[in-house]
């Protein structure tokens, strides 16, 4: 299956997997799942990270 991530979900599964709800849990650890991001998810980290708030 697919799945849109937002950019918490990516954060935390990037680096607290455990902050993560169960449901969540088991959607990531599929291995038939798919995730994508969007452009602005990715310019939020870009941003996040040039402001050292990441």
């Amino acid at each position: 299956m697919r799945y849109l991530i937002d950019t918490n979900i990516f954060v935390y599964a990037a680096t607290d997997r455990d902050s993560l709800s169960r449901d969540v849990k088991a959607i990531l650890e599929e291995p038939d799942t798919i995730l994508y991001m969007s452009a602005e998810s990715v310019r939020e980290l870009i941003v996040a990270y040039r402001n050292k708030g990441l």
